[in-house]
């Protein structure tokens, strides 16, 4: 490593430490969002099983009920599902925050 000078930097003591530190930590906070967004998934597909129309809120109340998350986790983990084919809305209006749910389209394989 350089610094502004160009002058080439010894490692810090501990510094290999601080780096598998900091990477241990990431892949703990890569795991804990994997975990949390499948719940947050199972709760919105259990949610759009039951309802052929709801409101943002009325989902975002249902998450949060069942999972401990921030309100727009909802909002970005259905768009995540819709874009991966497990589910299928329409804004009906989206000054009301009114949503219709579709079904799935799911593609044949043919082999």
């Amino acid at each position: 490593m350089r610094n502004a000078a160009g002058r080439l930097l010894e490692p810090k003591a501990g510094t290999a430490y601080t780096l598998k530190k900091a990477m241990k930590q990431t892949t703990e906070q890569q795991d804990n969002i994997k975990r949390v967004g499948s719940r947050i998934a199972r709760a919105i597909t259990s949610f759009m099983d039951t309802h052929d129309q709801f409101r943002a809120d009325d989902l975002r109340n249902h998450v949060a009920a069942r999972c401990q998350c921030a309100p727009a986790s909802a909002d970005r983990i259905l768009r995540d599902l819709r874009r991966k084919g497990v589910v299928n809305y329409r804004v009906l209006n989206r000054r009301q925050s009114l949503y219709k749910c579709l079904p799935v389209a799911r593609q044949l394989e043919l082999f």
